[in-house]
């Protein structure tokens, strides 16, 4: 992951779309970030090449947190679960947690949600993007251990609307979602014939044209299509009321 975060089409589109959102906030490059969930460290980077200065992480992986100061970056161990240790009395005047809610139950979700709300200051901004659709299971479910996938109605649940305003809840990539419908589909009935042993992600850096034009199809439809019937990932932009 740390080798392809930064040049993957499908983080590099992500990351502009955090950015973008993160944009909105009024305090700009001088909003208190944390990532939540930070992996390897590929937004904080990100960020911080765009002038983001006060930036901060969490993730419950050793090696990750490691990697992450090899790199410069102000990070910490920390579990989901214990959202309020990892922030601190500082708080946050933005969260963003990409991936990660599908790790809890749907009462961790809540918990999590509810410690998000706690955290940030009037205003701030809750970004999150999820594992879309049941349509789009595959092997890559099995190998990140995704427990279920999300629609815009698990939005409405997770987001009491009398404490956050949805700002955006944008299914991407669409464009590609015929492709990566069909790559999953083929998975499942793979499954279905016998069982696989091998459980190996279907996300990898694929040959440099193929990954620049996956980038261009991707840009183009975020750029140019505001809204998305399906995809096979949710990006939900949120306003903290009060």
């Amino acid at each position: 992951m740390a080798q392809t975060e930064g040049v993957l089409w499908w983080y590099r589109a992500l990351h502009r779309q955090v950015a973008e959102a993160l944009a909105q906030h009024p305090h700009g490059t001088e909003t208190r970030v944390v990532d939540a969930g930070c992996g390897t460290g590929g937004l904080l980077l990100f960020l911080r090449q765009r002038g983001y200065r006060r930036l901060s992480g969490f993730d419950v992986s050793e090696h990750a947190v490691r990697l992450c100061r090899e790199r410069g970056l102000a990070v910490a161990r920390h579990d989901l679960r214990r959202l309020d240790q990892a922030v601190g009395v500082e708080g946050a005047e933005a969260i963003i947690s990409n991936d990660t809610l599908y790790f809890l139950t749907r009462a961790e979700q809540g918990r999590f949600i509810q410690a998000c709300w706690e955290a940030l200051a009037p205003g701030g901004l809750l970004i999150l993007n999820l594992p879309a659709l049941a349509a789009f299971r595959g092997l890559h479910d099995l190998s990140v251990g995704i427990r279920g996938r999300f629609s815009r109605s698990d939005v409405t649940r997770l987001l009491d609307p009398e404490r956050f305003e949805v700002i955006q809840a944008l299914f991407w990539p669409f464009l590609l979602s015929p492709l990566i419908y069909g790559v999953r589909l083929l998975q499942r009935w793979r499954l279905r014939l016998g069982p696989q042993q091998d459980f190996a992600s279907d996300v990898r850096l694929p040959p440099r044209w193929l990954n620049q034009a996956l980038e261009a199809v991707t840009q183009f439809e975020n750029r140019w299509l505001p809204w998305k019937p399906f995809g096979s990932s949710l990006f939900v932009v949120s306003r903290k009321r009060g």
